[in-house]
C-alpha cells in the first residue's frame, strides 16, 4: 500500500513540475491577449474554477471547430484546448510540446515586456481597472 501511495506522490510531483514549467510560457502568451479575455482566462485557470473551466473549454473547442461559420472563429480552438489541458493529461502533454515549439521558434511571443496580472498594460490600465467606477458621461449642452 505504501509503495502505491509513494508512486502516486512521485507522479503528482512530476506533474506539478511540468505544469509549473509551462506556466511562465502560458502566462507570456496570455499577457498578449486583450485585457478582457486575459482576465477571464486567468479566472478560469484558477483551481477553484474547474466547474466552469471544463464547460467553457468544451464550448470554445466546439466553436473553434466551427471556425468557418460567421459567429465562431478559429481563435476559439487553442483557447478551449488550453483550458481543457489543465484537467486532461493527454492535452497537457500536447500543450507542453506546443509551448516548447513556441519557445524555440517564436521567442518574441514570450517576451517579458508584457504586464503581469494586475499590472498596468501599455495603455496604463490594469486587468482589474474595468471593475472601478467609470466616469459619468459628459453632459450635453441644452
Amino acid at each position: 500500500m505504501k509503495r502505491l501511495s509513494s508512486a502516486r506522490s512521485v507522479a503528482n510531483e512530476v506533474q506539478a513540475r511540468v505544469v509549473g514549467a509551462d506556466d511562465w510560457r502560458l502566462e507570456g502568451l496570455i499577457n498578449r491577449l486583450p485585457r478582457r479575455i486575459r482576465s477571464t482566462l486567468r479566472f478560469l485557470r484558477k483551481p477553484s474554477s474547474r466547474w466552469l473551466r471544463i464547460p467553457a473549454g468544451l464550448l470554445l473547442t466546439f466553436g473553434g471547430v466551427l471556425w468557418f461559420l460567421p459567429v465562431a472563429g478559429l481563435w476559439m480552438l487553442p483557447i478551449g484546448l488550453t483550458l481543457l489541458a489543465d484537467d486532461l493529461q493527454p492535452l497537457r502533454s500536447l500543450r507542453s510540446r506546443t509551448l516548447d515549439w513556441v519557445e524555440h521558434h517564436r521567442p518574441d511571443w514570450l517576451a517579458h515586456g508584457y504586464p503581469a496580472a494586475g499590472q498596468p498594460d501599455q495603455a496604463g490600465k490594469s486587468d482589474d481597472e474595468h471593475l472601478l467606477k467609470r466616469a459619468p458621461p459628459a453632459k450635453r449642452p441644452s
